[in-house]
């Protein structure tokens, strides 16, 4: 009788913990994939990382890395906060910024200050592996992607304005100077949002 009870009760712990396993998983799986959480799944197992750039009147000024929704604030807070009592529109503080924007805290006039947003240097959007929207892109942003001089940029932007915004990426195959070796080089820089 009691290796009958020990065998139950050891089935109803196995139970538990697989449950319980269970409920987790699905928990963190809904939890990854709502954008309000903060820790959204671009591709599975990996993480969405925002970068913004903070400048300007805060105290450590530079590149900050933010998962999931990112606003004014959370930057400027990450930045070390405003200096010498500057003080900004609180309405600015809870907009929702962007991979790849740039945020400036700048003085006007005493304690009185606004904000600047803006987009990062082409260039730090390569370093950091942020993709290029090909539908809003100038040439200057287009012209940072490794292997695309001003003459491609150009024709991108061409059929841009001729044939309307690109509605997926192979598309681009058909820009005059984008074959298929140039697109499989270039496809991991680019986006369509």
């Amino acid at each position: 009788m009691g290796d009958k009870r020990q065998r139950h009760s050891g089935r109803n712990q196995q139970l538990i913990i697989f449950f319980g396993a269970l409920f987790l998983f699905i928990y963190l799986i809904h939890r990854q994939n709502d954008p309000e959480s903060g820790n959204r799944l671009g591709v599975i197992g990996k993480r969405v990382v925002s970068y913004v750039e903070v400048s300007g009147e805060v105290r450590n000024p530079g590149i900050y890395d933010f998962h999931g929704v990112v606003t004014v604030y959370d930057a400027i807070e990450r930045a070390g906060g405003l200096t010498d009592g500057l003080f900004i529109d609180k309405t600015v503080c809870s907009e929702r910024l962007d991979s790849g924007q740039w945020v400036s805290a700048e003085r006007i006039s005493g304690k009185t200050g606004r904000v600047v947003i803006k987009k990062m240097a082409p260039k730090e959007f390569i370093i950091l592996s942020i993709p290029i929207d090909i539908n809003t892109s100038t040439r200057e942003e287009l012209t940072a992607i490794p292997g695309l001089g001003p003459s491609i940029a150009g024709a991108i932007i061409n059929y841009r304005e001729k044939k309307g915004d690109f509605s997926a990426m192979e598309e681009l195959k058909a820009v005059k100077g984008i074959g298929k070796v140039k697109y499989e080089r270039i496809k991991e820089y680019v986006v369509i949002n």
